[in-house]
């Protein structure tokens, strides 16, 4: 795999400091037509009550300019709903809900524009039989319609399509539960010719235990075979459902991030990321480590997202010291990797919110807290927002094949290698011609911690004999 290094801080980061006693959490952000950003914060009481959201505009620069208030008794606050933009509106954000009311099923939907005002309400009776049950999930499909998963009771589901302004388009048949769902992913589409979906649920098996799976469906919504993800090469899958996303790539492939562990005790975790075709095939993965610990939370609940230039980015935690540190890859359709960047690291760190920006930066939004006794007292929103820098289309090479970074550099340098290019050997002169370190290439980095201060040649043998050689600086 192509290796970068961190890059320089290409964005821009926002809070909200919730400490008022409250319990704040952020589920989405959204990219506005005027190019800032919407950010819904739903604010709880200690006793876990709803009392409305704020809803917060910010710059890409990362300054909240404009807020107003949504109290809940006027939303009914769920939130496993979408906030999307609207479509076919370019000054229209919709924030939409589903809730039960003498035992109704309601579709609710709040048009604001991008000055944060409520221009349009819709609250209508949703045109099925029986209710939706308290444990569903709600997806945009590629008709930009709302799909409905739904469970009627504890041995059936089924899925119900809702335009934007409330009218019911589809209701399938019941579909029987397979064993005891513990929970369930949103939807991707795993091919558009045919339109296949695929779904992510957890089951407890009675003999097996909870079981992860992805469920193929067509586009009437029928089952059409469930899929079992048990192990990644000699590595376990943490069965922790959240943190596994699919997404769509091309015609060829789709994508799953999973959470991995080793199978013996003190464990060390991994995330993987996993490339399939259309058969559930492997066509490649990713590995990347995430160290010993005694939790499974190395991606993040919304991990991954895919831009139309063929890039795709991971967003996972790296444990620092008592911190999980917001870190996102960079990698291209072939899982190479483009680029890394590492934000910032709080006691405990989750997001909801993950938007590809028009410009093909990125968008992060979700809470955070630094203790686990005052999670009241110390809850807090953020929003991340990532400018376009960190392409593909930026990196290129000069006369030399491969790129040195940082230079200079304090600890690590990373070498990147132009593509059908190989390495055997990298070799550190002192400026008066001394060997100072030779390395077999084996990976994409050197360590230069050990080397004093000063100004080095590194010459590099490529795989074909020639050679070519780079000025560095320590640090």
């Amino acid at each position: 795999m192509l290796a970068l290094v961190v890059s320089a801080q290409n964005y821009n980061v926002w809070n909200h400091d919730g400490t008022d006693g409250h319990s704040h959490q952020c589920y989405s952000i959204i990219e506005m037509s005027d190019g800032n950003f919407l950010v819904d914060d739903d604010v709880f009481d200690e006793n876990g009550n709803d009392i409305g959201m704020n809803l917060f505009k910010i710059t890409p620069e990362g300054v909240a300019i404009d807020s107003s208030f949504i109290p809940g008794s006027m939303f009914r606050i769920h939130g496993g709903c979408p906030k999307l933009r609207n479509p076919f509106d370019d000054n229209s954000n919709i924030l939409t809900t589903f809730y039960r009311q003498d035992d109704v099923s309601h579709f609710k939907a709040l048009y604001i524009n991008d000055n944060l005002e409520i221009v349009n309400e819709i609250d209508t009776e949703l045109d099925i039989s029986g209710t939706i049950g308290t444990d569903f999930r709600a997806f945009i499909n590629h008709n930009n319609d709302i799909v409905i998963h739904g469970c009627d009771s504890d041995t059936t589901e089924r899925f119900i399509v809702v335009g934007l302004d409330g009218t019911t388009k589809f209701v399938s048949q019941p579909v029987r539960r397979m064993f005891e769902e513990v929970a369930q992913r949103p939807f991707f589409i795993i091919s558009k010719n045919p339109l296949r979906y695929g779904f992510i649920t957890c089951s407890r098996h009675p003999s097996y235990g909870d079981i992860t799976y992805i469920e193929e469906y067509d586009e009437m919504f029928n089952r059409i075979a469930r899929h079992p993800l048990y192990r990644v090469g000699q590595y376990d899958h943490v069965r922790y459902y959240g943190h596994i996303n699919g997404k769509y790539l091309n015609d060829d492939s789709f994508i799953v991030t999973i959470p991995a562990h080793e199978t013996s005790y003190p464990y060390k975790y991994y995330n993987f990321i996993i490339k399939f075709n259309h058969d559930f095939q492997v066509v490649e993965q990713f590995q990347f480590a995430y160290g010993n610990c005694d939790v499974a939370m190395p991606l993040m609940p919304h991990n991954i997202a895919v831009t139309d230039d063929g890039r795709i980015y991971i967003v996972w935690t790296a444990r620092q010291q008592y911190k999980l540190e917001l870190t996102v890859e960079y990698l291209d359709f072939d899982l190479n990797v483009l680029d890394e960047v590492v934000c910032f690291g709080y006691r405990a760190l989750l997001n909801y919110g993950l938007v590809v920006r028009s410009n093909g930066g990125l968008a992060i939004s979700g809470w955070l807290y630094e203790s686990d006794s005052q999670f009241y007292q110390s809850s807090k929103i953020y929003a991340v927002i990532f400018d376009e820098k960190l392409s593909a289309s930026e990196i290129s090479f000069s006369g030399n094949p491969f790129i040195c970074h940082p230079n200079p550099a304090k600890d690590v340098i990373s070498i990147s290698f132009a593509e059908n290019s190989g390495c055997n050997s990298i070799a550190i002169y002192s400026i008066d011609g001394r060997l100072v370190k030779l390395q077999n290439f084996n990976s994409g980095t050197i360590d230069v911690s050990g080397l004093s201060s000063g100004v080095y040649v590194m010459k590099v043998r490529m795989a074909d004999g020639s050679e070519f050689t780079e000025r560095i600086v320590k640090e």
